[in-house]
């Protein structure tokens, strides 16, 4: 048995070194147009969870007051659905953006440092979706893609949170978000537990802002660890043309 696990282990990790000679022939992959995608995807998903937030406490506080007539009801309800569906579907395109800009960026590092990555890039995608596995792995990823981006050390307590903040803010704000949203499918319109119902709408909208506070967390990251590959390719490039 130990002998299988060390062997899957061999296979999950990438131990091979590179020479110069490979490292010469492969090119980089500039960043920068990705992060553009990443950021507009981001800056919709921010206005989309803001007007989301609105929505959700404007039907709150008409639960709470019970005194606008169908109409108000009505649209604010509407609103509150249209701009939630539409918050949602951003929320996932924007997690399939950046699984797709830390793919490329933790391919990139092996040329980057000329050393060898301690994982496939493709673990960079599926870390996220193992149990007990999305718990370390994707943070450890991060910590390395920022270490190998750097043109001179960093410091490794701030990397670490930077890191964490990334990966665990993720995880929790989702999840968050998810709870909130179990909660108020417990609870009917037409039933008499209107605290819990009016506590529940307002739960996901605090929710939202705490995501989005993430994801405008996750935007500057991203940006900084661009910005960083960027310039340590422009150092690479200029001592191979000399």
């Amino acid at each position: 048995m130990k002998k299988f696990l060390r062997k899957m282990y061999l296979i999950m990790k990438n131990d091979i070194c590179i020479s110069e000679q490979e490292r010469s022939s492969n090119k980089y992959i500039s960043l920068r147009g990705y992060f553009y995608a990443v950021f507009i995807i981001g800056c919709f998903l921010i206005i989309a969870g803001i007007m989301s937030m609105k929505a959700i406490f404007e039907f709150s506080n008409l639960l709470e007051n019970l005194s606008s007539d169908g109409l108000a009801f009505s649209t604010s309800s509407s609103n509150m659905n249209n701009f939630g569906t539409l918050f949602f579907l951003l929320t996932y395109v924007f997690l399939i953006a950046m699984l797709i800009w830390v793919y490329l960026a933790y391919k990139n590092i092996r040329i980057l440092a000329g050393q060898k990555n301690h994982w496939t890039p493709v673990w960079t995608v599926i870390s996220y979706f193992i149990p007990g596995l999305n718990l370390w792995l994707p943070w450890q990823l991060m910590q390395e893609i920022v270490h190998k981006s750097a043109s001179e050390p960093l410091n490794k307590k701030k990397v670490g949170i930077y890191t964490a903040i990334w990966c665990y803010g993720l995880i929790l704000a989702v999840s968050y978000i998810q709870l909130a949203a179990s909660g108020m499918q417990k609870v009917s319109i037409y039933d008499s537990q209107w605290s819990v119902l009016i506590s529940s709408f307002r739960q996901m909208g605090y929710s939202i802002g705490s995501y989005l506070l993430v994801v405008i967390f996750i935007l500057w990251f991203t940006w900084h660890i661009t910005s960083m590959q960027e310039i340590k390719i422009k150092i690479l490039t200029n001592r191979e043309t000399k």
